[in-house]
């Protein structure tokens, strides 16, 4: 693997990561502790006592965290938290992902830890095709989603969403199909 060429994640498989778990996550979660500030400040003030002057005051000042509200901010926090720690881990996951080739086949090396760290692949011999889908975002992004088939089954297949470059990926694998399958090696050209 050292001499050969890999592919890695475009940029916008970490973004939209990102975006959604735990930049979404914690934007949700302070959206959350506002608005249950905000009506629990409406519950005290207006719903208990009449409507009055002394009562729009009275909201202003149950506006600051509430004693009731505390283990619920607690809570949030701490889930906040969470979704922020198992978005570093999907970040250093997604960084793992590589996508290379070899004299042997195609192969698809992801993990972080010594549990889940693996490869596999596709050998030579076996290698049915491969190709990609493309369309304007993937184009302008040169983020594809890359499939490589298998000759005698459909079950395995290395698909592998917004591969940076993976149209040059998939037209490298296929013209060196192409050549294993004329002289039955691979070399480098």
């Amino acid at each position: 693997m050292q001499d050969q060429k890999s592919w890695r994640l475009s940029w916008i498989a970490y973004f939209k990561s990102l975006l959604f778990l735990p930049i979404g996550s914690a934007i949700i979660t302070v959206i959350i502790m506002i608005a249950l500030s905000i009506i629990m400040g409406l519950l005290s003030s207006f719903v208990l006592e009449e409507a009055t002057i002394q009562s729009i005051d009275a909201y202003m000042e149950n506006l600051v965290p509430n004693d009731k509200l505390i283990p619920l901010y607690f809570a949030l926090i701490i889930w906040a938290i969470t979704t922020l720690f198992f978005g570093v881990l999907m970040v250093l996951s997604m960084r793992s992902i590589r996508l290379y080739y070899d004299e042997e086949g195609i192969w698809y090396y992801s993990g972080i830890f010594p549990w889940n760290k693996g490869c596999n692949g596709i050998k030579w011999r076996d290698l049915d095709s491969g190709f990609y889908t493309t369309g304007f975002v993937s184009w302008a992004l040169k983020s594809y989603s890359v499939t490589v088939t298998h000759r005698f089954t459909k079950d395995f297949e290395i698909v592998v969403k917004h591969v940076r470059k993976g149209d040059e990926f998939v037209k490298t694998i296929n013209e060196r199909h192409r050549q294993y399958v004329e002289t039955n090696t691979i070399s480098e050209a």
